[in-house]
């Protein structure tokens, strides 16, 4: 990190901006592909120095899964056995006269 800094104050950027994220993955990628030849400013230094975070605005990310998973609702009570009406148990009468017949309802 220190080394980072230094090529950030040649470049006058404020030490607060390095990112230790990008140090890392540059001081990484120069360990993992030490044979292959580095492309032109891809050098150690030039790396360093654009391994800075960016000025994008972070954002309040508490409303982040809405909407909320749906909750099951909740499993059938008991069920409630009512006694059919005058005019029902008729009606019932009624179908049940037309069934024999043959008569569709």
């Amino acid at each position: 990190m220190l080394y980072a800094q230094v090529q950030l104050a040649i470049q006058k950027i404020a030490p607060a901006c390095l990112s230790t994220a990008g140090v890392l993955r540059v001081f990484r990628r120069l360990l993992r592909d030490y044979l292959h030849p580095l492309e032109r400013g891809q050098s150690l230094p030039a790396s360093l120095r654009r391994a800075v975070r960016d000025a994008y605005p972070r954002q309040n990310k508490t409303s982040r899964n809405y909407p909320r998973k749906k909750r099951p609702d909740p499993p059938a009570g008991p069920p409630e056995v009512l006694l059919a009406t005058r005019a029902q148990i008729a009606r019932a009468h009624r179908l049940q006269a037309n069934l024999q017949k043959g008569l569709a309802a």
